[in-house]
């Protein structure tokens, strides 16, 4: 038995018999064993916790032919022989094991450190890992590593540990931080992703007092304040303005609460007046200041009065947002406006600021389907391709998500979001909307450009029909037999063992036939995935009776396009809800149409349209394009995603099944 011991990590060992001389060739003769292939060559694949190669009963071969021993006697020394081995690193494909951060449960904790976070990732060891907390500045570099014992990593796909304390607990501001994956032996680590430290605020004094407490006149103040009644303002005293009841409000919240915006307007002049402009920004036991409250209440005028009085809009409440945030969860343009246009180079950067679930505006204001605020949001400088800091997800793939078409369509005509944005896990908006079975959403990403054939990193797996590990166990003390090989035999070492294939495509994620369809034409129900039959190959031909690109790049070529009536077309499109979208628009019929043929419009639907308004020359046009089309029969009526057509119900299927 010949052995040898291996000193770096993962690796896979070769070793082969090669000739007594410099530089060696490949010998005559060639090893046999369970570890080695036809060609003589043996291989093992080590690591990373046992890094010992061990070659079990490898033997050369024993005779040779006397004609060809006499021929190499003459070139090379055949008594003497040497063993060659060779070490090959392991592949650092996207599928291997590189360290990847796919999904966090939370983005922030407090400055105390103690908080427990959820982390999914690709395939860690859990004695050879872990969580760094970082963070470089002017100031200098801190780092700290996060808390969990091996138990605590799950399936080597899952961690839960608890986060380190930041090196200041008593910051009064929210600090960005990073963490990332690292081993301990490689050294490598993962991409960072950003994690937010919150202060820790303690409960003062007058917060905890019960209520009713404290002198009459303070009392009188939050009556007031409460009431709008003018007779309690006898006991009203500058200096007591500051006040905070059991809830921590102060009289300007609760003026602000109880909607009395005449004695809110009258308490900020008084508050600059007496120079205590930093009550303004008094948080209360929510971390609400009153900016917050006039947002969530809906006070455009007050928001204004407030801002110009010297709020200051980077704070933020519990969960981490600003006012900003507040309004654009509100889907309300006029609190945006005002909000953006006080933000200055000084606070430019809240527009593209997370709250603590990892969420920027322009991701609130998705979930919202506020069309007019995306618009406002991304003209202030907010990034529309963006992702939220839990998973990576896009503003397009929460509409997606959310199955918010008329959204989706917008982020992607009029905002230019990127149709092909990934996540952390690889997947596209197509990706989520195959899972989700959409043919609509579907339909419009192709359309827009969305790749078919993007995978993403989670890997499909597969076993070579050779043997299994079960056979290779007991084929481990199977009798050696001797080969003969001829002294250039040398080939690639064979892998039984599973090996990561590609990862999943919109395809592989699909639940209806629909779907099946769009994403591949080839595809039929009846066809299996293990079929021998040959499928021949086509290129996908445009849907019958849907409008194409062409056809609609003919269509604007013919139509005046700034004289149509484009309203009373939208009318009769049936997309009305979207025409405050296009008003501002140097060309709303051109994206009117644009936008019908994203949502797989009818040719037939605009047809008549067009009739209805006179346009002939268009009605040519698109009648001659229908005689281009294939006349074959469908099985299923337009998938439009603004007509009333009726559609037949996608049949659901499980979806496929995954070695892992």
């Amino acid at each position: 038995m010949l052995r040898t011991t291996a000193t770096i990590t993962k690796t896979r060992v070769e070793v082969q018999l090669v000739t007594h001389c410099d530089p060696p060739r490949v010998h005559a003769h060639s090893l046999v064993g369970r570890q080695c292939t036809e060609s003589g060559t043996c291989t093992l694949d080590v690591g990373p916790n046992d890094l010992t190669a061990s070659f079990s009963n490898l033997d050369a071969e024993e005779t040779s032919m006397v004609k060809e021993a006499k021929e190499l006697g003459k070139v090379m020394d055949l008594n003497i022989v040497r063993l060659r081995f060779t070490a090959y690193l392991q592949d650092k494909s996207p599928n291997a094991s590189n360290l990847k951060i796919s999904r966090m449960d939370k983005t922030c904790g407090s400055s105390l450190g103690g908080e427990q976070i959820f982390l999914l990732c690709d395939k860690v060891q859990k004695d050879d890992i872990e969580i760094r907390f970082y963070e470089e500045d002017e100031e200098g570099a801190w780092e700290a590593f996060g808390d969990f014992s091996p138990t605590d990593v799950h399936k080597q796909y899952a961690i839960v540990f608890r986060t380190p304390p930041y090196h200041n607990v008593e910051i009064q501001r929210p600090v960005t931080v990073f963490l990332q994956l690292k081993r301990k032996k490689a050294g490598d680590s993962s991409d960072p992703k950003q994690f937010t430290y919150v202060p820790h605020f303690h409960d003062k004094e007058e917060k905890s007092r019960p209520p009713g407490s404290g002198p009459a006149h303070a009392r009188a103040l939050l009556q007031y304040c409460s009431s709008g009644d003018p007779r309690v303002l006898l006991a009203l005293q500058r200096h007591l303005c500051g006040v905070q009841d059991q809830n921590g409000d102060t009289p300007l919240h609760l003026a602000i609460i109880h909607q009395q915006s005449g004695v809110a307007h009258q308490l900020i002049h008084t508050l600059l007046s007496s120079h205590q402009n930093n009550i303004l920004n008094t948080p209360n036991q929510l971390r609400q200041t009153p900016l917050h409250l006039a947002v969530i209440s809906g006070q455009v005028r007050l928001v204004e009065g407030l801002l110009r009085a010297g709020a200051d809009p980077s704070l933020v409440d519990m969960n981490g947002r600003s006012p900003l945030h507040l309004a654009a969860l509100s889907a309300d343009e006029a609190l945006l406006r005002p909000l953006l246009a006080h933000l200055g180079e000084r606070h430019a950067h809240l527009v593209n600021m997370a709250d603590y679930h990892g969420l920027h505006p322009l991701h609130l204001s998705v979930k919202r389907g506020g069309e007019r605020c995306l618009r406002l949001l991304v003209g202030g400088g907010a990034k529309i391709n963006a992702g939220e800091q839990k998973g990576g997800s896009s503003a397009l793939h929460l509409a997606v998500r959310d199955n918010l078409f008329k959204v989706a369509c917008f982020l992607i005509t009029e905002l230019k979001a990127d149709v092909n944005m990934s996540t952390f896990g690889g997947n596209t908006p197509l990706h989520l909307a195959a899972s989700l079975g959409s043919p609509t959403l579907c339909s419009m990403l192709i359309a827009a450009g969305a790749d078919k054939n993007l995978e993403n990193d989670e890997p499909l797996f597969f076993s070579s029909s050779s043997s299994s590990e079960e056979d290779e166990d007991q084929d481990e003390d199977r009798p050696i037999r001797a080969q003969h090989r001829g002294s250039e035999a040398a080939s690639q070492p064979i892998n039984t063992r599973k090996r990561p294939a590609s990862g999943h495509t919109p395809l592989h994620l699909a639940t209806c036939q629909k779907v099946k369809k769009l994403l591949d034409p080839r595809h039929s129900p009846r066809t299996s995935c293990h079929s021998n039959k040959k499928i021949k190959s086509s290129s996908p031909e445009p849907q019958q009776g849907v409008l194409d690109t062409e056809t609609l790049s003919q269509l604007l070529g013919v139509l005046s396009v700034g004289e149509v009536p484009w309203r009373e077309l939208a009318d009769r499109l049936g997309m009305m809800t979207l025409a405050h979208l296009y008003q501002d628009s140097p060309s709303p019929c051109q994206h009117l149409l644009h936008s019908y043929q994203l949502g797989g419009g009818a040719v037939e639907g605009l047809v008549g349209a067009l009739e209805g308004l006179g346009l002939t020359e268009g009605v040519r046009v698109l009648r001659q394009a229908q005689l281009h089309q294939d006349k074959h029969s469908t099985d299923a009526t337009v998938d439009s995603g603004f007509g009333s057509q009726p559609m037949e119900e996608a049949v659901e299927e499980p979806p496929p099944v995954v070695n892992q």
